[in-house]
């Protein structure tokens, strides 16, 4: 009967014989012990920790352009004795519940102005048609620094404000176009 033992040569087997033996039995026991011996993983040991994410969020507004086209101002029918009544619409845009006071300045030819606080100039400089712009449809307040819209955002999408304008009854003014400049500032 055979049998297989690691140590098949024997003692007086050349030390190269015995060297390769060594090395046959070397490789037999790798064998061995990488495919049958079970292979349990290494357990590492863990922590933990929060990270914190934070970011800041500004009130922000912007005011775009508005307009207020009263149309024909007539003087002599129309009105010669009823004002010329008009409404126009700036637009607003602020983050959603953020705050804001609109304000106007007195425009670009105050200084001319008669039995209002503000006028337009004719196209040529030469003529000046008094108006006023109001924070209400009944003209109870002229809108200004000191009276104020003041508005709050529902949601971040743009919004139109109302403008209301009168120009008083009866001026006696050249014919042409008349324009002035109206600064908007929203504080928030």
């Amino acid at each position: 009967m055979n049998t297989f033992s690691f140590n098949n040569v024997s003692d007086s087997a050349s030390p190269q014989a015995r060297k390769h033996s060594f090395g046959l039995s070397l490789t037999l026991m790798s064998f061995v012990l990488l495919f049958l011996v079970p292979n349990h993983p290494t357990v590492a040991d863990t922590t933990t920790a929060s990270l914190q994410v934070t970011a800041m969020v500004q009130s922000r507004c912007i005011v775009k352009n508005g307009s207020l086209n009263f149309g024909v101002y007539d003087p002599i029918i129309a009105n010669s004795e009823q004002p010329l009544q008009g409404v126009g619409t700036l637009d607003v845009q602020c983050l959603k519940q953020t705050s804001a006071t609109l304000q106007l300045n007195s425009g670009n030819n105050a200084g001319h102005a008669v039995g209002t606080t503000r006028a337009m100039v004719s196209a040529d400089g030469s003529s000046y048609l008094s108006y006023d712009i109001y924070t209400d449809p009944t003209s109870n307040a002229v809108w200004n620094t000191a009276n104020t819209v003041n508005y709050t955002a529902s949601n971040s999408s743009p919004a139109s404000i109302n403008v209301y304008g009168k120009i008083p009854a009866n001026q006696q003014v050249e014919n042409g176009n008349y324009y002035d400049s109206v600064l908007i500032t929203a504080n928030f």
